[in-house]
């Protein structure tokens, strides 16, 4: 609504030059909410893509053999 083009706000700007136009603070809040969950997620995403490189070197035979040849 307050697209800097063609929102509402804008429009009722040009018509009425004076009017102030503003974000509510729940509006504010949803938007910061919905940026941190953005966030979080990209985080997860590559938690788990660390999980996954880590459980496929971990159950790697080689990996294994080497183990168990240094513990002899």
């Amino acid at each position: 609504m307050l697209g800097k083009n063609s929102g509402v706000a804008t429009r009722l700007t040009a018509r009425y030059p004076n009017l102030f136009t503003w974000h509510c603070m729940n509006h504010h809040l949803e938007l910061a909410v919905s940026d941190a969950v953005d966030e979080v997620q990209a985080v997860n995403h590559f938690k788990v893509f660390l999980e996954k490189i880590h459980n496929l070197y971990s159950q790697s035979k080689k990996i294994h053999e080497k183990k168990w040849a240094r513990k002899s």
